[in-house]
């Protein structure tokens, strides 16, 4: 999903609310300034946020943060975004106005399907490789066949005497993140077109564009994290086989 569909933008109007009873865009406001006091809003400035996951049970004022943070956040393994809040608090309810005539339940609905499992998030200050911290798939990644626990079943190793192989399986790998990085590159111009840069260091020019309100930018971040997967899971792969024979 594409992060930009996800930012609120709310009126910001320091000095107007009562001490602890900051709005959502309020407390992001007034995050921002302790790093920079020169980011202090306009009076009745819309300032962006996202809503991001915390700890069980935190108040929303605890779990929203900059969009720029979320892509950092991304990219680290450090942030998520809140995906409960957004379905139960934000489509459910429309959905229930739109669905009630019919008899239709969305939340119930919703509450019956399974969950995913996600790994916990790194910690704030952590670095390090991230996007495996977000989900644990059991599908495998060249077939899609379900129960798998080392990123490819036995028929794709070559271990029932069909399929394509462990080689064969790791070649089909290698090509995919190639293609990430291919497609990584070429949003990379079209940024770095825009940044002023030349064709070519498109990825290092436009690493420095935070323009919240371009859809290139996450079209570019997307592509970003498509690759990091893909350079994981091969990484994964190359642990795990044994091509000696």
């Amino acid at each position: 999903v594409s992060i930009h569909d996800f930012i609120f933008r709310q009126e910001v109007k320091l000095g107007d609310y009562k001490p602890g009873h900051l709005p959502p865009a309020a407390t992001v406001a007034c995050k921002s300034m302790e790093s920079d006091p020169r980011r202090a809003p306009l009076h009745g400035e819309r300032v962006p946020y996202v809503v991001v996951y915390s700890q069980p049970g935190a108040p929303l004022k605890d779990c929203v943060a900059p969009p720029e943070e979320l892509l950092r956040g991304h990219r680290q393994g450090t942030l998520r975004l809140n995906a409960t809040y957004y379905i139960t608090k934000q489509m459910i309810p429309t959905l229930e106005r739109h669905l009630h005539v019919l008899g239709v339940d969305p939340r119930t609905w919703y509450q019956e399907l399974p969950r995913p499992r996600f790994r916990p998030l790194r910690g704030r200050a952590a670095g390090g490789e991230s996007l495996l911290r977000f989900y644990t798939s059991s599908r495998c990644e060249i077939c899609g066949a379900v129960g798998v626990t080392n990123r490819l079943c036995s028929d794709c190793l070559g271990e029932k005497g069909e399929g394509t192989g462990a080689a064969a399986a790791l070649y089909e790998l290698h090509s995919r993140r190639r293609a990430a990085e291919i497609e990584e590159a070429v949003v990379g111009d079209v940024c770095g077109s825009c940044c002023g840069g030349a064709r070519g260091s498109g990825l290092v020019v436009a690493g420095s564009c935070v323009n919240l309100d371009c859809a290139v930018m996450y079209e570019r971040e997307k592509r970003v994290l498509k690759r990091m997967e893909a350079y994981e899971i091969v990484e994964d792969v190359e642990k795990g086989l044994d091509l000696k024979e």
